[in-house]
């Protein structure tokens, strides 16, 4: 198919730039030490930093033990760690929903461009 079209060869190539990408992002994710800085960054990548809109006003759907094993962190302090976002205005959360409400403010927790 490649040899058919060049329009395939380049969105092979393509999809292979945003894996790696993908995965280079994850990994530093990961490394980061701080819990709430690690769980910052998984809740910001996943929740798209308004890039992708909810299918429903209540926000993305989420569990805690969903975030848990993203951010490899317990679903207790997961718990913790949202309710402190949630009164940062971060997030808003429900019952298995995220939404997101701030999203330079959570990437600059999540980075350390904020020290709170």
């Amino acid at each position: 198919m490649m040899q058919a079209s060049g329009d395939i060869a380049l969105r092979v190539g393509q999809l292979a730039e945003l894996a790696t990408r993908l995965g280079n992002w994850i990994a530093r994710d990961l490394q980061t030490a701080d819990a709430g800085r690690r769980l910052a960054a998984v809740l910001h990548r996943v929740l798209g930093a308004d890039e992708v809109q909810p299918d429903e006003p209540e926000g993305f759907r989420l569990t805690h033990r969903e975030l848990g094993e993203m951010a490899v962190l317990s679903r207790y302090h997961v718990g913790r760690k949202l309710a402190g976002f949630e009164a940062a205005g971060w997030i808003a959360c429900g019952y298995n929903r995220i939404r997101l409400m701030d999203a330079e403010g959570l990437a600059g927790f999540a980075y350390g461009e904020d020290e709170t």
